[in-house]
Order: C-alpha cells, then structure tokens, then sequence
C-alpha cells in the first residue's frame, strides 16, 4: 500500500535568491521597456509633439508592471528574512561562545591563579558578541527600511507617470479635435463668402433695372410741368 507524504519545503539559498531577484527585477525593467516602446511606436502628430497612444494597451501594459512589483517586494524580503536567520545562527553560535568562555572559565577557577583576569576577558566576549549582534540588527533593520522606502518611491513614481501621459493623452485628443473643428470653421466660412459673391453678383442687374424705370418716370413728369410765371 502507498502512502502519500508532504513534501517539504525546500530553503532558497542566498545565491538562488539573489539570481531569483535579479530575474524578476530584470522582468519589471522589460515591462518598463515596453511601455515605452508602446507610446515611441504610437503615431504622432507632426508639430505638435503629440503622440497618440491607445488607452487600452497603455493599461494592460501598466497593468503588467503593476502586477510585477509585487515579485520584487516579496523576493527582497525573502532575501531579508534569510539574511534575518542567519543574523540568529550568529547569536545562537555567539551564545555558544560564550557558554564556552564561561565552562572555561570555571576550569581557570581551580587551575589558575589569575582567575579575575579570566572572568574579565569571558565579560569582554560576551559584551563584544552583544555589540556585534546589536550592529548587526540596526544594519538589518536600515536596510529593510530602504528597500520599503525605494519599492514605495517606485510605485510613485510609476503611479505618477501614468497620470502624466494619460493627461498629455487627453490633452493631444482636445487638440486634435480642436484642429478638426477649426477646419470646418474655415471651410464653412469659404462657402458663406462664395454664397455672399453670388447674391452681390445677382444684385446689379436688379438695381439696373429699378435704375432706368425711376429715369423714365422721371422724364415723364419733367414733360408735364407747367411754366412757371414772372
């Protein structure tokens, strides 16, 4: 009869899990790359620095990124943590050490006469270790701290980005629009002076007409005039 078992996890290295940040962080700066290549191979309006990108693959690929930095956050700490227990092997083998100096000393008790001198030096291991271990947590604990405050500072800055080129976006969209309404404002304008040219050109024979009508109406009248007298 088999018997099924749980595998166990196996522990990433240090060298594995820096080649493993090196991956994914080469993979946040593809992703970076192509959202580039996206807005240089979008189509752009001459004169105006204006580039027309199409708001759907602009997304998908932020979204993309977006979905990225998560990997890289969850691999550093990863690399902390590791770096955290090897922080606590040290203690553990310092705490050794010193229980070491301390069986040690107590031999120098009855082997020895420079017994002081041995409690001494065992007090200074063990505030030397202290020290060490102190360092070495303030060190981990900056260093947690950056690298929280360096992913923060990236997605900011990503975040901000996006907002910029979706506004310039928007922004070549109000003017493109505004060109094409400017067009036919000019085009309209051009018919109404053609249609002005055509109703000023059908005028004259009009005027000519009642022209020569009030002429002879008025000669008529000047016949019929009676003298006047002195």
């Amino acid at each position: 009869m088999l018997q099924s078992s749980t595998p166990t996890e196996t522990p990433v290295t240090p060298a594995e899990s820096s080649t493993l940040y090196k991956d994914v962080d080469l993979d946040v700066q593809q992703q970076l790359t192509q959202l580039e290549d996206i807005i240089f191979d979008s189509p752009h309006i001459p004169l105006t620095g204006i580039t027309m990108v199409e708001e759907e693959k602009l997304l998908e690929q932020l979204d993309l990124v977006r979905a990225s930095l998560p990997k890289v956050i969850e691999v550093a700490m990863e690399v902390l943590q590791q770096k955290a227990q090897i922080i606590v092997e040290a203690e553990e083998y310092a705490e050794e050490i010193m229980a070491a100096a301390e069986r040690r000393a107590a031999q120098l008790l009855d082997e020895m006469p420079l017994v002081r001198q041995a409690e001494q030096n065992a007090e200074q291991m063990r505030q030397d270790a202290e020290q060490e271990c102190l360092n070495m947590r303030q060190s981990l604990a900056a260093e947690v701290e950056e690298n929280r405050r360096k992913a923060y500072e990236e997605i900011r800055e990503i975040r901000e980005m996006a907002i910029a080129e979706s506004t310039e976006i928007q922004q070549g969209a109000d003017d493109y629009a505004n060109q094409v309404l400017s067009g036919l404002e000019g085009q309209l304008t051009q018919m109404l002076g053609v249609v002005r040219n055509g109703r000023q050109q059908l005028q004259p024979s009009s005027s000519k007409q009642s022209e020569a009508s009030e002429q002879k109406s008025g000669k008529v009248q000047r016949k019929r005039k009676p003298p006047t007298s002195n």
